[in-house]
């Protein structure tokens, strides 16, 4: 009898729990993220519940989501130098600052570091929802095509939702970089160097389409993600990196790309295929390699707990799929998968599994 495929590496690797990722409550109009009472639409930090909109510095980031003090765009040890000068300080004290007092209680302290370390090496935000205007579709980087004019920025909730249209977005231009997603449309993210990154719960509940090594990448703890059974993720690369959370409907997959990764990294980070029970990589006839990774590193997590073939449908025997682990508490679970094979029947191994 076959075995069940899982790999687990390190000391801790016993004791690890893999849990369902949470669910996700977003609104795609008139929603309030948060929960503070503040329409999205002009709530000056979506992500944290700030109900008294407090920004002392008037830069449209409420002071509960802008520990940047220096206004360079980034939380760094220059903020922090700014925070420790007015460390203990009230409206009576002579080092006063409002606007290191981010958590809005007349009181700089251990309260307000808190605040900076969770958004340390980051911009401030998110603030203010930016939506698909343009009914015809087009390219993300054209500003006429966003209200109010884009493109998005990293601090914004980018909301895709035309109920009269069926537009057709296209990332190709480069990266970007934005708070967290809600989509119904088809977006689509074309070419090897271009990837769409999230740091916030996201909800693709659209089609979202993976085309010529196009990656999607969830970054950090606050980013929680789940994407629809509508999607093509066939021709691209998957990332969860830093706690994040990426969970995928898709029932089969057919990588037609020459060099495919799929990267959970980080303690925490975690890509589930729930509903995964077939795998293939290639392209009937096409001699071309394929070489698909599927790794775990440093504590992340893949769970393919349907899955039960992978195989490889080209006609080079140089196709692999390889399947890592790397690093204390990292693993790849997929304990119904017993059939590894070519479509045709070389006389080779194609799944590689290995663990550092």
């Amino acid at each position: 009898m076959a075995k069940p495929f899982r790999i687990r590496t390190g000391a801790l690797a016993s004791a690890l729990l893999l849990l369902g990722a949470p669910a996700l409550s977003l609104a795609v109009g008139g929603g309030d993220l948060d929960g503070d009472g503040i329409p999205d639409e002009v709530d000056n930090c979506l992500a944290r519940a700030n109900p008294d909109q407090v920004d002392t510095n008037a830069d449209g980031f409420g002071n509960l989501c802008d520990p940047d003090l220096d206004n360079d765009g980034s939380v760094s040890f220059s903020d922090l130098s700014i925070l420790k000068a007015a460390f203990f300080s009230s409206p009576q004290t002579p080092n006063w600052d409002p606007d290191a007092d981010l958590s809005g209680d007349e009181q700089v302290n251990f309260t307000d570091l808190a605040v900076m370390r969770s958004f340390f090496f980051l911009p401030p935000g998110p603030a203010g929802v930016v939506r698909w205007a343009n009914p015809a579709g087009g390219d993300w980087d054209t500003p006429e095509n966003w209200l109010p004019v884009g493109p998005p920025r990293p601090e914004n909730l980018v909301i895709l939702d035309l109920p009269d249209a069926d537009p057709v977005i296209t990332l190709t231009g480069g990266s970007a970089d934005i708070y967290a997603l809600v989509s119904t449309e088809r977006l689509e993210i074309i070419d090897d160097d271009v990837a769409l990154s999230v740091r916030g719960p996201s909800s693709i509940d659209g089609e979202l389409i993976l085309t010529a090594g196009g990656t999607l990448i969830a970054d950090g703890e606050d980013a929680v993600v789940s994407v629809g059974d509508s999607s093509d993720l066939d021709d691209g690369s998957l990332i969860a990196r830093g706690g994040a959370e990426l969970t995928l409907e898709q029932s089969d997959i057919a990588m037609a790309l020459d060099q495919a990764t799929w990267l959970a990294e980080g303690a925490g980070s975690r890509i589930a295929f729930p509903n995964l029970t077939l795998a293939a990589a290639g392209v009937v006839g096409s001699s071309s390699a394929v070489r698909w990774t599927v790794e775990a590193r440093d504590g992340g997590v893949i769970e393919m707990p349907g899955l039960s073939t992978m195989e490889i449908v080209g006609q080079s025997v140089a196709s692999r799929i390889e399947i890592v682990a790397d690093g204390t508490g990292s693993a790849v679970s997929a304990p119904m998968l017993t059939r590894c094979r070519y479509w045709q029947p070389w006389p080779v191994p194609i799944c590689l599994s290995r663990t550092r």
